[in-house]
């Protein structure tokens, strides 16, 4: 051990999903993460994601919402391979995607978000 924390990474941007996107995937539940972005190169892309797609579920787990795809991502180690389920022009499809090591340039930024958020919770 190095003593280094490293994230799984899959190179994607991802939002909430919307009445209005929900409604076009045609979908009854807006349950899910958007794909907003695909990075060129990244695992993500590698794996077939493409812009507009729904992440649904991820290694059997259910995806409720943007946030916790993020999580779910970050918690798996670099270089595992993980199923993913997604919807796609209203279709389901299965994925399998081996995750990267979130880079250092982006792992950086984190802490700073997280201190900044401590900060004005301690403040409150």
């Amino acid at each position: 051990m190095d003593g280094k924390v490293t994230r799984g990474y899959l190179g994607v941007k991802i939002q909430p999903l919307t009445p209005e996107t929900t409604k076009q995937s045609k979908r009854s539940q807006p349950t899910g993460a958007l794909i907003a972005e695909v990075t060129p190169g990244s695992p993500g892309e590698q794996a077939g994601l493409k812009t507009d797609d729904i992440v649904t579920e991820l290694d059997g787990k259910s995806v409720t919402d943007s946030r916790q795809l993020q999580l779910m991502v970050a918690e798996k180690p670099p270089g595992s391979r993980v199923s993913m389920k997604i919807v796609r022009d209203g279709k389901e499809q299965t994925l399998t995607v081996q995750l990267g090591e979130l880079p250092a340039q982006l792992a950086s930024q984190r802490p700073n978000r997280t201190a900044k958020r401590i900060t004005s919770e301690v403040v409150k």
